[in-house]
């Protein structure tokens, strides 16, 4: 059985009218959809997508067809005439497509979020449906003020029934049809109170998870399975939702809810996700019907055949940055990267070499003035933790042709080629490598939580982009250096990123981030050219700890306890050490104290772990 639905885009509501299309496409196995266009540029712009299975409609053709509606127009805004419209859009559809025999109402700031099938099991064979506001407890009155029922969604029935209804609700609503009370009216919805006895085969839907809106979020208790009154969620309705065009969104204009974050991630979040995939989906669709280049110019085609990494440096990891960008470069065939400088002097240097394939970012390029407020109080490299998420941001929204996005602390190193990374990303939304952590520091998971934030790699697409923009707000809210109430640093938040989508990519390969916190009780040992931690190959090694002491001195890690084989060093460790060496010398001649990249260690720090490179050869 085919679906049909109906619903109406102004300019404003292109991308949630998109969204919803696109809901329908996830949850609905055949539909079709009718959208009513709202000027030439809402026509043009979904036009130019070439959805399938859609039809679409200039609002002026209903006009031709109901000249009456033309008088109404002239004094309402676009909301009030969207409600106007409504009746005549069902008298048009069905009297110009004989092949319909029902058509389903849903605003354009609706979507699904399950199968739509438990509406239409109870539709049955009724002319006509509803689904009620369900205020209660403290707004029980408002049904006096706005209505009963919920006219986002309204379904009528190809027979007689309907279009008695019809007509006598378009002779209202054409008459009086406004946002604002008077003489017991409200919009078309005081209009419809009385339909259940008024008219026959009315059908009021019971299930409260079909055209679920924000006056009933206190109900919803189950977070995971997205259910209310021990009904599945099928259809949200997200009326008062606003996106600014910024990281910020107001999820409900009309009153200050308070969410819970479970509200927030299990119902807003997925929402989030595909308004903005929707404005992504529109911009591109435009681009491509009015041949424009993109604005950030045609030299980004190459990122759509590249590995495209970032990172972020201080001066005095320097260094090991560049140790990490030629590891890059003898593992791939082709990559990207983009280096945002903590410090001028760090980014004059890097200038100054003239490196291929870098981008190179001051951090003042991707501060606000949240960021700025929360650096006075955060050291150095906590301020560095909260900047990931902005910074990959920064990159998705300056560079449209980068399609997947993996970060990477400075301090790490690649000694075998990352395609498993980027292979996963064009599967799944976020990759999250695991700790690992051997048997004596498992206590830490508690602590610093099960993901380790040294390498994270995102796919672009909305899902993805709302989890970057939850993760940047809730670092600058909190970011520090310590445990707190379930917090550490930037890392335990990314926890919250298996929630509630399931489309994060977890690598529980110790290769993929291995450190001297997995590294004490596995083997060390080559293979031919590669190197194996266990059974699994080598392929990214996280130096945390690694001090540069000297152009030639290194702490190799300041864990004192922590045992590492003779192998390990050999393998790991001392080609590492050797390519820091180098770095240093690259940076010799653009700095007139080679000492500043050295690690700022107090007079009286004593390595425990020392080694000079002249002495490994």
């Amino acid at each position: 059985m085919i679906h049909y639905y109906c619903s109406i885009a102004s300019s404003d509501y292109k991308y949630k009218v998109l969204a919803l299309y696109n809901s329908m496409v996830k949850h609905d196995k055949e539909f079709n959809f009718f959208i009513i266009c709202m000027g030439d540029e809402a026509l043009a712009s979904f036009a130019a997508l070439k959805l399938e299975n859609t039809v679409l409609i200039p609002v002026s053709a209903i006009e031709s067809y109901y000249p009456e509606l033309t008088k109404a127009r002239k004094d309402r805004n676009d909301k009030e005439y969207a409600w106007t419209v409504k009746p005549s859009v069902f008298l048009y559809i069905f009297n110009n497509y004989n092949y319909i025999d029902h058509i389903m109402w849903l605003d354009g700031d609706t979507m699904f979020l399950s199968d739509p099938g438990p509406i239409y099991l109870e539709w049955g064979r009724h002319s006509i449906l509803l689904t009620e506001e369900r205020y209660t407890g403290n707004h029980a009155h408002l049904s006096r003020i706005y209505g009963i029922y919920n006219t986002g969604l309204l379904g009528f029935r190809r027979d007689a029934n309907s279009f008695e209804c019809l007509k006598w609700f378009q002779s209202k609503v054409n008459e009086w049809c406004y946002d604002r009370m008077e003489n017991g009216l409200w919009s078309d919805q005081m209009y419809v109170n009385d339909w259940p006895e008024r008219f026959k085969g009315v059908a009021v839907i019971k299930n409260a998870g079909i055209n679920m809106t924000p006056f009933i979020l206190w109900r919803f208790t189950a977070e995971e399975k997205r259910h209310i009154d021990a009904r599945r969620l099928v259809l949200f309705h997200y009326y008062g939702f606003r996106y600014a065009g910024t990281d910020d969104y107001d999820l409900c204009t009309y009153k200050d809810w308070g969410f819970p974050e479970a509200v927030v991630r299990s119902i807003y979040m997925p929402y989030i996700s595909a308004c903005e995939a929707a404005l992504l989906q529109l911009k591109r669709g435009n681009a491509e019907e009015t041949e424009q280049i993109p604005e950030t110019g045609a030299a980004e085609d190459k990122h759509n055949s590249q590995y495209c990494f970032c990172t972020l440096t201080t001066l005095e990891y320097l260094p090991k940055c560049l140790a990490l960008l030629d590891s890059i470069e003898s593992n791939t065939d082709s990559f990207h990267i983009w280096i945002c400088c903590m410090e001028d002097a760090a980014y004059d240097i890097l200038t100054g070499m003239g490196l291929e394939n870098v981008t190179l970012v001051r951090v003042s390029e991707i501060e606000d003035n949240k960021l700025r407020a929360v650096k006075k109080n955060r050291k150095d490299y906590e301020y560095c933790w909260t900047l990931k998420a902005p910074f990959m941001l920064h990159i998705f929204e300056k560079y449209e042709n980068v399609a997947s996005l993996l970060y990477l602390d400075a301090d790490i190193y690649l000694f075998s080629r990352p395609d498993r990374c980027f292979k996963a990303l064009e599967r799944h939304t976020v990759l999250l490598t695991h700790h690992n952590f051997s048997q004596p520091y498992k206590h830490l998971y508690r602590k610093k939580g099960r993901f380790n934030a040294g390498i994270i790699g995102f796919k672009r697409c909305g899902t993805a982009l709302s989890y970057l923009k939850w993760w940047r707000k809730k670092c600058i809210e909190w970011c520090f250096d310590v445990v707190s109430e379930g917090r550490f640093a930037d890392q335990k938040y990314l926890e919250n990123f298996l929630k509630p989508y399931g489309s994060a990519y977890l690598e529980e390969n110790i290769g993929m981030n291995a450190a001297v916190w997995n590294l004490e009780d596995k083997e060390v040992h080559c293979r031919g050219e590669d190197i194996f931690i266990g059974g699994d190959l080598l392929v990214f090694y996280h130096f945390s700890s690694f001090m540069i002491l000297g152009e030639n001195e290194f702490d190799l890690w300041k864990w004192d306890s922590l045992k590492v084989s003779g192998s390990a060093k050999e393998l790991i460790y001392f080609p590492y050490a050797r390519a820091v060496a180098e770095s240093i010398k690259k940076i010799k001649p653009y700095i007139n104290e080679i000492s500043k990249v050295y690690s700022g260690m107090n007079a009286w720090y004593r390595a425990s772990n020392s080694a000079i490179i002249e002495n490994l050869d």
